[in-house]
């Protein structure tokens, strides 16, 4: 059966239910109109006592949907069950009003399962009426009692099945339902018995002795409800304190588990915000915890407030615990200044990994050394050369393979581990790839700086091999690999940012490299997006992102931008009139780049009329900033003028949806993370972000092909602009002139 259905069966059933109590009290009602029931002192203040034991009902099944005994069933025998009339239409009647008017607000509609609690005293009445087989009043209360309780399980057993479609197993609360049992049983026998004692022919004289016996029943009956609900209470406390302090990772459920064991109520969770018509405390960290009941359930009490803010005191305490374990942790474990592991740890880790090798898994350790630091040192100082080793620890961590385990050893001295080494070969590569992470220039206070390593390298195959050997072998190979070469090395070289960036504009030093733009339609050229390279004689290949940004520092990104546009659009007119057809040209700039009365945008403007191509420039998503009205009259300036507009790396940053209705851009071009690093996550996410881009008409280019998977899921999307290493490497512009193909796809 499905789960509307099932839902349709039980909305039924419970209206089928409400209708039968309904004609159970309408024809008590009908009985008055031929002879009142006697109300009596006693039958007066139990019915006035209703709206607390309401209030006090005992929860007796641990479900969604509480089920609870109600203490106002022994009100009944407040009522002479030998009369042709009964109290039980105006105690059915009071029982729904009071649980409408205690119920969380807003009051909307009665609980549709209360119809559960009528038709079981109706049944308490009934049996009460036929029952004459013991002593009374013993013998009513004995089968009023069964009569009720038993109406109560078959109709939620009924429920139940109609929901869940099979048996209740496992649900029922044995303590609470003892105890409801007990309480139910000793208030309806003493409630019989005092109406039975005012049934002698000295009645009045002894009524007003029994009106504060059975008031003082009453509330030892909610005393001993207390009790048991404060037991509830003291059980949930004590399991959450005597697991104290929890773990970091099962606070949130912890919290949860807790508090709706100790507090009834159908939904617990955290939410960032509180809500109305629930129980909300707030946690430490400004989210709430959130508990909910269902329609027509009792609103909550102080004393669940109290419960839940204790327990969120708990998971405060517990995560303040952690995060200073995790602090001492962290102290004990990352080096301060680089953000790599301590030496202390890395020794235990490597250890470990000698202990759980695989069989024949080798594992090398690499010592490095900068060289001549101290020289860097005694010039820039200590503050810079601590920037420097920063960077290095950053670059260590990011851009080593994913199975190596760097550390600091300390100074200007790293250690780090790299298992399942496949051979020397494998070891060279690692090596390789080390020194030319370290000799990356790097910007420090207004110097680009270049340093230089020296690496050793020791291999553990043995499982018994001893960790420090291991490491005191690859220190000794490195300082005789320094030995051996420092006739050869090269102290650090550094060179003032605003002379290198000024000597490469003049001096051609800025390059550009060209990278295919496909048309997936029919596997056709495109265009091209232009790439800068940057070298210098002394420091070698530079950064792209180190050269922009050295650019921007310096505020001459618009005469780089310009060297850079200039050779882009030379080489790819020359190219487009090769093949006799337009080509696009996208170049990258800067957000802070589109501002009125720019010399660059007017110059491209210019340059690009009659070179045969069209222009788009690119600007980053990463970095855009808010768009304003002269940013829509710039480009509508450039599309005036034939240059178009493309949001780059789509995705990556934070403006994403806010950014992309501000303008109608020429080009969306998706992020290369949607089909690299987001994983699977982003492999979800990327048919509903194409799905979005194409109904708002914008034409789209996704980035990031390198294998023919990524291939077949972007042809199965209808993306038709792509570009990657699949489809081609970033080339010179004399290898696209001299062969204008798309290098990924057949010719």
């Amino acid at each position: 059966m499905s789960t509307t259905a099932r839902h349709l069966g039980v909305r039924r059933f419970e209206a089928s239910v409400l209708v039968l109590a309904a004609l159970a009290v309408l024809w008590g009602f009908v009985e008055w109109t031929r002879d009142l029931p006697t109300f009596s002192g006693i039958a007066v203040v139990a019915l006035a006592s209703i709206p607390i034991l309401v209030r006090t009902s005992i929860p007796v099944v641990s479900s969604a949907h509480v089920v609870t005994i109600s203490l106002t069933a022994a009100v009944l025998y407040a009522g002479r069950s030998d009369e042709g009339t009964h109290i039980f239409p105006l105690w059915a009647v009071l029982v729904a009003l009071a649980s409408w008017l205690l119920q969380a607000r807003p009051r909307r509609r009665f609980n549709p399962r209360l119809g559960f609690q009528v038709l079981g005293g109706a049944a308490l009445v009934e049996a009460s009426r036929i029952t004459d087989f013991g002593p009374h009043p013993y013998d009513r209360v004995l089968t009023g009692l069964a009569a009720y309780c038993l109406t109560i399980w078959l109709l939620e057993e009924i429920r139940h099945r109609l929901i869940h479609g099979e048996h209740r197993q496992r649900v029922w609360s044995v303590p609470n339902l003892v105890i409801a049992i007990a309480l139910l049983g000793l208030m309806s026998s003493g409630i019989a018995v005092l109406r039975l004692m005012l049934q002698g022919p000295d009645e009045t004289p002894r009524s007003g002795i029994l009106v504060l016996f059975s008031l003082l029943l009453v509330m030892v009956a909610t005393l001993l409800a207390r009790v048991e609900r404060n037991r509830v209470t003291a059980r949930a406390l004590a399991e959450a304190a005597v697991a104290m302090p929890w773990p970091l990772e099962t606070i949130d459920e912890r919290l949860c588990a807790a508090a709706r064991s100790g507090v009834r109520a159908r939904e617990v969770k955290i939410d960032g915000a509180p809500t109305d018509n629930a129980l909300s405390v707030q946690l430490r960290d400004r989210r709430h915890v959130v508990l909910r009941r269902g329609p027509g359930e009792l609103a909550f009490t102080r004393a669940d407030h109290e419960l839940v803010r204790a327990l969120v005191a708990m998971a405060d305490a517990s995560r303040v615990h952690a995060d200073h374990e995790h602090q001492l942790r962290t102290a004990a474990t990352t080096d301060d200044l680089t953000g790599l592991w301590t030496y202390g740890y890395f020794r235990e880790v490597l250890q470990k990994a000698f202990q759980q090798r695989n069989p024949g898994e080798q594992i090398a350790v690499y010592f490095l050394d900068l060289d001549h630091f101290k020289e860097l040192n005694d010039t820039l100082g200590h503050l810079a050369t601590d920037h420097v080793v920063r960077e290095l620890g950053n670059r260590l961590l990011t851009q080593l393979p994913v199975d190596a385990f760097p550390s600091r050893f300390g100074g200007d001295e790293f250690v780090l581990m790299l298992r399942n080494v496949h051979g020397p070969g494998h070891c060279e590569s690692v090596r390789h790839q080390i020194s030319n992470i370290v000799a990356e220039p790097m910007t420090v206070d207004g110097a680009v700086v270049k340093l230089e390593c020296t690496i050793g390298v020791s291999v553990s195959g043995e499982p018994d091999d001893d960790r420090d050997r291991i490491v005191a072998e690859a220190e000794r190979e490195m300082r005789t690999r320094k030995l051996e070469s420092r006739a050869l090395q090269q102290g650090p070289q550094w060179v003032g940012e605003l002379s290198l960036v000024q000597e490469l504009v003049s001096t051609g030093g800025i390059d550009v490299a060209f990278q295919p733009i496909v048309d997936l339609r029919d596997d056709s050229l495109m265009g091209y997006e232009a790439l800068v390279r940057a070298s210098h004689p002394a420091l070698g290949r530079l950064s792209p992102v180190q050269m922009i940004s050295s650019a921007i520092r310096l505020g001459i990104l618009d005469e780089v931008t310009e060297v850079i546009a200039e050779q882009a659009i030379d080489t790819v007119s020359r190219v487009a009139a090769s093949l006799d057809r337009r080509l696009t040209l996208s170049v990258n700039i800067e957000y802070q780049q589109l501002r009125d009365g720019s010399r660059l945008l007017d110059w491209l403007c210019e340059r690009v009329d009659g070179a045969g191509i069209d222009l788009i420039l690119e600007v980053s998503e990463r970095k855009i900033g808010l768009w304003h009205s002269v940013h829509l009259h710039l480009a509508q300036m450039l599309r005036d003028s034939g240059i178009g507009l493309a949001l780059d790396d789509f995705g990556a940053g934070q403006a994403t949806f806010s950014v992309v209705s501000d303008w109608e851009w020429d080009w969306v071009k998706i992020d290369r993370a949607f089909l690299g690093s987001m994983g699977e996550r982003g492999r979800a996410m990327l048919p509903h972000v194409v799905r979005m881009l194409d109904e708002l008409g914008t034409t789209i280019v996704q980035e990031g092909i390198e294998t023919l998977e990524h291939l077949a899921v972007i042809r199965e999307l209808n993306v038709h602009l792509a570009q990657g290493i699949r489809l081609g490497a970033p080339q010179s512009g004399a290898e696209i002139l001299a062969n204008p193909s798309v290098p990924g796809l057949p010719a």
